[in-house]
């Protein structure tokens, strides 16, 4: 993996951990009230025969993830702790529910108390089979006690866990991560723009050297529309984009060999490369520069309302 360079004399962007709780916490119940509606809809997609192994929760583990996601964005929750611990809540509830309702239509006794899911996570271990879709369910020879069911099936649980608490906790820690702009208490916005691979190195020093003039050759190239790339990712206050300088805004690099495939939320981060700069500070003498890849920076005014240029 590449070694991300720290560009001497740049402060980099660090989350602040805060959280609006007032408005974080409704969209914690909102979450969670996802993930046990979704965990009903597995035990019932297992129930007709609907439950695909490892293909059914990688859906649904996207799905809390995206919830997750939503809720960090909407709450303006900067704290990767936070973020993480609700992904993975969310997660636990939705895997370990879809055990709890399947339980409770199990045993037909209307809702069980909680302390049963353990007892019947065990039983399901030992004796869950696995068939292919559209099989006849009269299989006697399958059904016939294994002593080495439990551990394929032990397998199967960790990696579905894995996929539901594990991609909802980690889209939690990284969306919480994203600059936010504490001055303006508003998200940064991303812009993106693509240079030829080559330029990469004279882009990257030119960044060392504080050098703007430099910065502005490179800048004055057409964008490269293909891949590979070296993509540079601006995250910037929509206030700063308005016309006001004091906002800070951030820069990262990355080199990219391949586009990311179906949906993302992040062209920048779901590529395929590796990342050179992550997060470091513009200098405000370096923005009229890149104006001709951002041209709302070329209108960029300091808090007198002079122009930077």
């Amino acid at each position: 993996m590449a070694k991300i360079e720290r560009l001497p004399g740049r402060k980099y962007y660090e989350p602040s951990g805060r959280v609006n709780w007032a408005k974080f916490l409704p969209f914690v119940l909102l979450t969670l009230a996802g993930s046990i509606a979704g965990a009903w809809l597995l035990a019932f997609l297992f129930r007709h025969g609907f439950y695909f192994v490892v293909i059914v929760p990688l859906i649904f583990g996207l799905a809390i993830a995206g919830l997750t996601v939503l809720a960090i964005k909407h709450a303006r929750c900067r704290s990767r702790i936070v973020g993480a611990a609700l992904g993975i809540a969310a997660g636990l509830i939705l895997h370990l529910g879809y055990y709890y309702f399947d339980a409770c239509h199990a045993i037909g006794l209307g809702l069980l108390p909680v302390r049963i899911v353990p007892s019947y996570i065990h039983f399901r271990l030992q004796n869950d089979v696995l068939r292919d879709a559209g099989s006849s369910d009269e299989k006697p020879e399958s059904d016939r006690p294994h002593p080495e069911r439990i551990y394929i099936n032990s397998f199967i649980f960790l990696i579905e866990f894995g996929f539901i608490a594990g991609f909802a906790g980690f889209a939690g820690f990284r969306r919480a991560g994203k600059p936010y702009c504490e001055r303006c208490q508003k998200w940064m916005r991303r812009e993106i723009t693509r240079f030829d691979p080559l330029k990469a190195k004279a882009l990257l020093q030119s960044l060392k050297d504080n050098s703007a003039p430099h910065l502005a050759m490179v800048f004055a190239d057409p964008e490269f529309p293909s891949v590979p790339n070296a993509s540079f990712a601006y995250d910037v206050c929509p206030s700063l984009k308005a016309g006001r300088s004091e906002c800070p805004s951030f820069i990262s690099i990355k080199q990219v060999q391949q586009n990311p495939k179906g949906a993302h939320f992040d062209a920048f981060d779901s590529s395929k490369g590796k990342v050179l700069v992550n997060f470091a500070q513009a200098h405000p003498e370096e923005l009229p520069f890149m104006a001709a890849r951002f041209p709302f920076l070329a209108n960029q005014k300091t808090a007198s309302g002079k122009p930077v240029i």
